[in-house]
């Protein structure tokens, strides 16, 4: 309705000039001989007086603020909130559905890493607070996270002991993305979601530990989309699909450089895969 209501303004208006430029000729016609030239100079310069006056009303406005008052202007948001343990329901049948079985973690190992660090489970939700997405980040313990850095362990044998807790954020040097995914029935708006886990990294690094201290992140690429938006972001393979007992393949990256990569990625608008 805003944009036809603009429409019937700009018709209106340009009929009303119409018609005075008219009324001005029909007088002009009808005037004596030797005041012609100066009526004729005087409606001129009126007529253009007015048709910059309604140019400025009618399209002046038309600039971002009209576009973001139009009703027919779809505006979407998202965040990433802490996951509950009703949550967690939902992330292993999400993980089901878009990672193949071998890859996907069961219900009782996610709720197990849950258990030991909540703080490291989100949910991506857009403005009406619908689920959309997820991220898991692990704050894993040395031993354990250099076993499955060089791939003699898989994510499914990780357990809760092996996760550093939330009073224990101080000593974590390494952080492991579990899973990002973002729901394809987003779908324009998918890299809108990814972009603001990417800007909102660091902030969810601190939840599981001191940013400060963090040296390395890392995360396996489960899907065509996961190992591009890695590479993009310039992670380094550590470990290929061939010698691993996962058969995926293990990415790293210096926490500082990812930090300034992020930073630009989501600055710059650059293009970004939506599943890890």
């Amino acid at each position: 309705m805003a944009r036809k209501s603009i429409e019937w303004n700009k018709a209106g208006s340009f009929i009303v000039v119409l018609f005075g430029l008219v009324s001005a000729l029909v007088t002009i016609l009808s005037a004596p001989e030797s005041v012609r030239p100066i009526a004729l100079t005087v409606i001129i310069f009126a007529v253009i007086l007015g048709l910059l006056v309604i140019f400025w009303k009618l399209f002046g406005k038309l600039g971002p603020s009209a576009i973001v008052d139009d009703p027919y202007v779809i505006k979407v948001s998202y965040e990433a909130r802490p996951a509950s343990s009703l949550d967690i329901h939902w992330i292993a049948s999400l993980q089901k559905k878009f990672y193949d079985a071998s890859d996907a973690v069961p219900i009782d190992i996610l709720q197990e890493w849950h258990s030991a660090c909540p703080e490291g489970f989100f949910v991506i939700v857009n403005q009406d607070d619908v689920r959309v997405g997820h991220i898991d980040i692990l704050p894993i313990r040395p031993q354990v996270y250099e076993k499955l850095r060089v791939g003699q362990i898989s994510e499914k044998q990780i357990r809760g002991d092996s996760l550093f807790s939330a009073n224990e954020r101080s000593v974590v040097t390494r952080i492991y993305v579990e899973s990002i995914i973002i729901d394809p029935a987003e779908g324009a708006y998918r890299p809108f979601a990814l972009r603001m886990i990417l800007r909102e990294f660091e902030r969810l690094i601190e939840r599981v530990a001191d940013s400060n201290n963090v040296t390395f992140v890392s995360a396996m690429a489960a899907t065509a989309d996961g190992q591009r938006l890695l590479e993009g972001l310039a992670f380094t393979q550590v470990s290929d699909s061939g010698s691993r007992v996962d058969g995926n393949v293990f990415y790293e990256i210096a926490y500082a450089d990812l930090r300034r990569r992020l930073r630009r990625a989501t600055d710059s608008g650059a293009s970004i895969e939506p599943v890890i």
